[in-house]
């Protein structure tokens, strides 16, 4: 695995392929600079890895594309899984009756992930908007030279 500096203009979070038939590669960009993004990356290109053709290179880009691969889709639903199961999540959003800063921490403690990953989803399913000062709960990174 390695982490790049994201090129200008290219869109591009993350890629997998395999060098050789015993050895694969995964390359993040950190473009969006969040953790809830960052880990997401990573567990869908560990499916692609696990799951796919070892002759392809699959690309991740920030822009979804209108029509995608049935590959591309398996991998966004094994990440979103591998992060935050699909039946915890929903029962804990039944259980809410607000959304609160403090609910997020508490739900992400009995998952044992970062509380901005459970930001991220719970903006991804539009259960909070993208400017909502609930990112103030995602861990942000920076190049050291930027």
């Amino acid at each position: 695995m390695v982490i790049i500096q994201p090129f200008s203009g290219v869109p591009i979070s993350g890629a997998s392929k395999w060098i050789n038939p015993n050895k694969a590669m995964i390359q993040l960009s950190l473009r969006s600079k969040t953790d809830d993004l960052l880990w997401f990356t990573v567990f869908h290109e560990i499916n692609h890895i696990l799951r796919h053709s070892k002759k392809e290179m699959f690309v991740e880009f920030d822009k979804r594309e209108v029509s995608r691969s049935p590959e591309e889709d398996e991998a966004d639903q094994f990440a979103a899984e591998q992060l935050i199961p699909k039946s915890e999540f929903e029962k804990w959003i039944q259980s809410c009756l607000s959304i609160t800063s403090s609910d997020i921490q508490s739900f992400a403690r009995e998952q044992g992930i970062a509380p901005g990953i459970i930001v991220g989803r719970l903006q991804f399913v539009k259960k909070i908007q993208f400017s909502s000062p609930l990112n103030s709960l995602k861990t942000r990174y920076k190049w050291e030279n930027s």
